[in-house]
């Protein structure tokens, strides 16, 4: 039997929907394809305490599909604790030099997670051993007991995001101090792409990512489609149901609020003024769906007060969010990565409203055929108006979702060729 090792720095599920739903899904298939399968979960000194209360709630899931779930802790050194200290004061800091901070546990973490994890895998043969996230990616980079391992995922999406690219060209008040991180990006995309060279094998789920890897010296990096399973419960032959032009547009934003937070200021500052001044507002509800952090900044608060917004918060059922839902709204500029919201609402024939931006990293999010796209807030507001004015439209634009989906996403697909091509292993 072949054995595969994944190691991460928290539990994959299928609660939380992203990244996180999409490796649970890769785990569960070479699981379900006669893989000997093991996660080894690294806990980080900044772990989600959220999703540290369902740690075990996610485990057992894990080992209910036959994959067992091992936790490695690497000692706390002093270091550590005065990181965590640090990291805790400026969390709760609405505008501080450092805007991400999550973003630096790779400066620290490294040597941890190789110490808490190399050992454990030492105590049996994996034909491959999976590193996902930046921390992991560096710290196995010079793992070779394992005969061949691979790099897997969206390693610089966390660190390339919309603040290192956006927010420093327009010099905002707010943000001048982003800065600090575009400087960082200078040393780190070098480093995660030598580190990539020290895989067997890379690959990355946004096809963007693949070319600046590649731009920086890696060798041997693939684009693979984002693997998703099917949760729609849609049949083959199902038929969505054609909405009248005087309904409400039912419009879904899904995710954490800090990374939201440019396109909910595009929906409060462009969208919406343009919603009201053609008479559209109370045509389209927005539904923000997404647990709302303590420090909000004020005008993030005045935005989500506005009577077409409702704010959901975390919510246990997902799927029937993006089932209820017309569109999905990205307006956030974010040139990196690949954005796994949108394929999560394809899957329920839940079309997309987003920047142009969201394509670089996925190809297959085309305009006018399963998805609206541009650049600014004032035509992401006409493309609104044009599904609530047009339901054919919208029907045409949810149903190629749909298709897309099916043709490209799902796992049953997906996975067969991140087996073949990452794996080097013969689909049967």
């Amino acid at each position: 039997m072949k054995k595969i090792a994944f190691v991460t720095d928290y539990v994959p599920n299928r609660d939380t929907g992203g990244s996180s739903l999409m490796y649970y899904t890769i785990i569960k298939f070479f699981a379900e394809r006669g893989w000997q399968t093991k996660v080894f979960v690294v806990k980080l000194w900044n772990a989600d305490p959220i999703h540290d209360s369902r740690v075990e709630k996610y485990a057992e899931a894990l080992e209910s599909i036959g994959v067992s779930c091992n936790m490695a802790c690497p000692p706390a050194t002093t270091d550590d604790q005065h990181l965590n200290v640090l990291y805790k004061k400026v969390r709760g800091l609405r505008r501080t030099i450092l805007p991400r901070f999550e973003d630096y546990e790779i400066w620290f973490q490294t040597d941890r997670i190789a110490k808490a994890v190399i050992p454990m895998l030492d105590k049996e043969p994996f034909d491959w051993v999976i590193a996902l996230d930046n921390p992991v990616v560096i710290a196995l980079k010079n793992y070779e007991a394992c005969r061949k391992h691979a790099l897997l995922g969206d390693p610089m999406n966390r660190v390339l995001n919309f603040r290192l690219l956006q927010e420093p060209k327009r010099l905002k008040k707010d943000y001048i101090f982003s800065i600090i991180n575009a400087l960082q990006i200078r040393r780190l995309i070098p480093w995660l792409a030598d580190a990539a060279n020290h895989y067997t094998k890379s690959a990355t789920f946004a096809a963007n990512e693949v070319a600046l890897f590649r731009k920086n010296g890696t060798r041997n990096c693939y684009h693979l489609q984002i693997p998703f399973e099917d949760t729609s419960g849609l049949a083959d032959s199902f038929k969505l149901p054609i909405r009248t032009a005087d309904q409400i547009l039912q419009v879904i934003i899904v995710g954490q609020w800090i990374s939201n937070y440019a396109g909910l200021r595009v929906l409060g500052n462009e969208i919406l003024p343009a919603l009201e001044k053609e008479g559209m507002a109370q045509r389209v509800e927005f539904r923000i769906i997404g647990r709302k952090p303590k420090n909000v900044p004020e005008d993030i608060e005045r935005i989500v007060r506005h009577p077409s917004i409702k704010v959901l918060g975390f919510v246990e059922d997902i799927n029937s969010e993006f089932m209820s839902a017309d569109v999905l709204l990205y307006a956030n500029y974010h040139p990196v990565g690949a954005r796994s919201k949108i394929v999560n609402a394809f899957c329920f024939a839940c079309t997309a409203v987003a920047d142009a931006s969201a394509r670089m990293g996925l190809p297959e999010v085309i305009h006018n055929k399963n998805a609206l796209l541009d650049s600014c807030g004032d035509k992401l507001a006409r493309h609104l108006i044009s599904l609530c004015e047009n339901p054919s439209l919208l029907l045409e634009l949810k149903q190629d979702a749909r298709k897309t989906f099916m043709n490209q996403f799902v796992y049953s697909k997906a996975c067969l060729k991140l087996e073949s091509n990452l794996l080097d292993s013969p689909i049967t």
